[in-house]
């Protein structure tokens, strides 16, 4: 299933619920359907609200660190606004699982258990502010967390199966294409890897996670944009958008 959180355009400022099929968006009380609404009489929010957290991997050689990004993540559509005294924006994509439990040192034969679905997430960075932050010793953080969007909807996890790697079921691998405006920046295949079996193990040795929360698999390969076919960082009024196979195309603007 692909679950949605939403609002209807004439009846703005309510949050509702539901899931999308054949291009319609069919309203839930949580148990039945109680309205169903074409796509284009909906503005679709984050598939999961409020987010508990989010966390970033990435891999170390052979390991694995993450860090934290501001929770309070922006649906589909959402502008992101630029700074007045920056050059421009880069970003990173990414696909990440949304947590329905919480725990710690959850096993990894009972990771599977723990997903509510599968989204996607486009994280927006000042690549000045990154350089300068760790040209004076930082780790770059105070440029990379320039508004997060995720979405467009939730897929649950028996929705997934048929992008299971042939010969490792645990992985599960996706072609993918990124583009700003009408380019092309990047497109290839992701590997979701590691598995969930060693993702939720690893996030919750130390410290607990949480329903609600997101995990973000290490950054889909891309080239930074200035090196890319676009040729530059991202100004007010670029449209960025995100395709992966089976999870949908993620769209954000910026402002």
């Amino acid at each position: 299933m692909k679950l949605v959180r939403f609002e209807l355009l004439e009846a703005p400022g309510r949050a509702r619920s539901g899931l999308i099929y054949e291009e319609r968006v069919y309203e839930t009380d949580g148990e039945k359907a109680i309205g169903i609404h074409e796509l284009g009489r909906v503005r679709l929010f984050p598939p999961v609200g409020p987010v508990a957290g989010f966390r970033v991997f990435e891999a170390l050689g052979d390991g694995l660190t993450y860090h934290h990004r501001h929770p309070q993540v922006l649906g589909p559509l959402s502008e992101i606004e630029m700074p007045s005294q920056v050059d421009g924006l880069d970003f990173d994509a990414h696909v990440c699982v949304v947590l329905q439990d919480g725990g710690t040192q959850i096993d990894p034969h009972e990771a599977p258990g723990f997903v509510l679905g599968y989204t996607l997430a486009l994280a927006f960075r000042i690549p000045s502010v990154v350089a300068e932050d760790r040209e004076a010793g930082g780790s770059g953080a105070p440029g990379r967390d320039a508004g997060t969007v995720i979405g467009p909807f939730l897929v649950t996890p028996e929705d997934m199966t048929e992008f299971s790697l042939p010969g490792n079921e645990r992985i599960l691998a996706f072609g993918y294409e990124m583009k700003v405006n009408a380019d092309v920046v990047a497109s290839g295949q992701v590997l979701l890897d590691p598995g969930l079996d060693r993702l939720l193990p690893f996030a919750s040795a130390y410290s607990r996670v949480f329903p609600s929360e997101a995990l973000a698999w290490p950054k889909l390969e891309k080239p930074e944009l200035e090196f890319s076919e676009l040729g530059r960082l991202l100004l007010p009024s670029d449209r960025v958008s995100l395709t992966v196979d089976g999870l949908g195309t993620l769209v954000a603007k910026i402002a």
